[in-house]
């Protein structure tokens, strides 16, 4: 990656690598000791959590089929970086046909 296609942020603390001719590398600044503007989403996520929490703890049957769909968007995710083309949906359409008439083979879904 070059330089200029760093964000200008990123930019501005690349420094150039010793005898490597035109390579960089982004030196970490300083982390602020106090935030201009505290998280202004952490009171919304800590109130979805919590959400989340009653309604698992209101139907205990909920955790499984929750743990369930998040391990399989995990598993999208992390082999979306390996270079596969199968989405979340299509995962869950593959393992709901699965064994029937309607099965159509799927490599990367596999």
């Amino acid at each position: 990656m070059r330089k200029a296609d760093l964000h200008p942020k990123l930019r501005a603390s690349a420094v150039p690598v010793p005898g490597h001719s035109g390579c960089f590398a982004v030196v970490p600044q300083p982390v602020p000791t106090r935030l201009e503007e505290p998280y202004p989403l952490l009171p919304l996520a800590r109130r979805e959590m919590q959400i989340l929490s009653e309604a698992v703890e209101g139907a205990p049957s909920y955790a499984d089929l929750l743990m369930h769909m998040l391990n399989r968007r995990e598993a999208v995710d992390s082999s979306q970086i390996e270079g596969t083309h199968t989405e979340f949906y299509g995962l869950l359409l593959h393992e709901i046909e699965a064994g029937t008439s309607d099965a159509t083979p799927d490599p990367d879904a596999e």
